[in-house]
Formats: structure tokens, sequence, C-alpha cells
């Protein structure tokens, strides 16, 4: 789910799907979700407001994701979403090799570099 909310602030010729779907629909994902807890409350509730704005305004929408990729929202939520792949490949070393767990290790590897 990390990479998906991730993937909703690269542009749409990169994954071949329209960008920023989760703003207009006023989703707080990841990558905003850190940019809110680093910055104080005034500017927080600026920016609230204007994701509030985004099912209506292109330049909102526009503004959040400029912030978000200028105060490191992507890289933040990447190395959260590479902790959890890391903890749960550790997990899986843990078991005997079997086909399940190397299609889970598998799994883990794709979804730490998909990029559509």
């Amino acid at each position: 789910q990390i990479q998906d909310d991730i993937l909703d602030y690269t542009r749409t010729a990169r994954t071949g799907k329209p960008s920023n779907n989760d703003l207009r629909e006023h989703k707080v994902t990841l990558p905003l979700l850190t940019v809110l807890e680093s910055v104080g409350e005034e500017r927080r509730r600026e920016l609230l407001a204007r994701l509030a704005r985004c099912h209506e305004e292109d330049e909102s929408v526009e503004y959040l994701q400029h912030i978000v990729e200028n105060e490191g929202g992507m890289e933040k939520a990447a190395r959260v979403m590479q902790e959890y792949l890391t903890r749960a490949m550790s997990v899986l070393s843990e078991y005997e090799p079997s086909e399940y767990r190397d299609a889970l290790a598998n799994l883990c590897v794709y979804v730490g570099e998909r990029d559509r």
C-alpha cells in the first residue's frame, strides 16, 4: 500500500494512470502524513485546508504535490516501506526454505522495486 501511495505522486507518464488521485479524494496517505507531522500547527492547518479543496482546484493538487516532493514525503514513506520489507524478510528467513517462503520473499522484492 505504501508503494501505491508513493506512486500516486508520480507523473501519469510513469505509471500510465492519472496521478494524485489520493489528493483529489482528500486522502491523507503516508507521503503527505510525513510532511504534516514535520510542520507546525499553523502550516498543518493550511495544508489540510488545501487538501480539502483538491477536489475542486487543480492548483491545490499541484501545490500539495510540490510540497510533498520538496519536503521529502515520498522519500520518508519509502524508508518506512523499506523498514517493513526488511522486517518481513527477516521473519521469512526464520522459516525453512520452501516454495511458499520463496514466493513471499519474491513478493517483498517486487513490492519494493515496482514502479507501476
